[in-house]
C-alpha cells in the first residue's frame, strides 16, 4: 500500500445522469496560501512539488443506478514518498477526538501516541499539537483539559487508561495517600508505566537481565538467573 492520498483540483461535472470527478496526488501543483500570503510554511515545507505526476483516479456515477465506474493510474513518479506529507489514519483521529472531548490535554494525548504507538514508522507516530487542533476544529471540539492542577489531572488520566484495553499503570499513589507498602511515606508519590511495547519486549528479555536506572535518587541493578 502507497499511503498516499488524493484531492479534488477541479470542480465535478455534472450532466442529467451523470457525475463525473477527477482526483489528483496532494503532491502536484504549486502551495497557494489562502490567507494573506503572512503565514509562514510548516518547518518540513509544503506538501506542493510545483510539478505534476501522472497519478490520478477519475470517476463516473451513474446518477440512476448509482454505479460507480473508476478509471486510475496510481504509479507515483517524480516525488519521493515523505511520511510527512501524509494523512493520519482515520483510527488514529477517531482516538484523538474522543480524547480531547472527553477534555485530556494535549500533552497527555502526545505522551501517550509516543507511548504507544510502536511497530514500522508511520503518520501516526509523527503527530504533533498542531494536527490535535485541526483535529479538534474538524470535530468541532469545544474541549478544556480536565483540571489545570497537576495532581488531579494525573488522577483524571490514571482513571481513564484503566479503563483502555491496555492499561500501562502498574501502580500509582497519590501523595497524602497511605500505602501498605514498607517504605512508602504518606507523603510519596508513586506512578509505574508499562508500554505495551515494553511489556513485551520485558517478557521476551527479562529471564536474563533487568537494569532498573534512577536518575536522580537511587540505581540498582537486579539480575535474574
Amino acid at each position: 500500500m502507497s499511503k498516499s492520498w488524493f484531492l479534488k483540483q477541479r470542480a465535478d461535472r455534472r450532466t442529467k445522469h451523470h457525475k463525473t470527478s477527477w482526483f489528483y496526488c496532494n503532491r502536484t501543483g504549486e502551495f497557494s496560501s489562502r490567507g494573506e500570503g503572512k503565514r509562514s510554511l510548516k518547518s518540513h515545507g509544503s506538501s506542493k512539488t510545483g510539478c505534476s505526476f501522472p497519478t490520478f483516479i477519475t470517476t463516473r456515477n451513474d446518477g440512476v443506478t448509482r454505479e460507480v465506474v473508476a478509471e486510475y493510474c496510481l504509479y507515483h513518479d517524480g516525488h519521493k514518498r515523505e511520511i510527512a506529507f501524509n494523512q493520519i489514519s482515520s483510527e488514529m483521529r477517531s482516538r484523538i477526538a474522543r480524547k480531547l472531548a472527553q477534555g485530556v490535554s494535549m500533552n497527555s494525548i502526545m505522551d501517550n501516541i509516543r507511548d504507544t504507538q510502536f511497530g514500522q514508522l508511520t503518520r501516526d507516530h509523527l503527530s504533533t499539537r498542531a494536527d490535535l487542533r485541526n483535529i479538534k476544529r474538524q470535530y468541532n471540539i469545544d474541549c478544556k483539559e480536565k483540571d489545570s492542577d497537576d495532581a488531579s489531572s494525573v488522577l483524571y488520566w490514571v482513571e481513564e487508561m484503566e479503563r483502555e484495553q491496555y492499561n500501562p499503570v502498574l501502580c500509582f499513589k497519590r501523595q497524602g495517600q497511605d500505602s501498605p507498602d514498607d517504605g512508602v511515606e504518606k507523603n510519596d508519590f508513586l506512578l509505574g508505566l508499562q508500554p505495551e511495547f515494553q511489556k513485551e519486549v520485558f517478557v521476551k528479555y527479562a529471564q536474563k537481565l533487568v537494569c532498573v536506572d534512577a536518575t536522580q535518587v537511587q540505581q540498582r541493578t537486579i539480575f535474574n538467573s
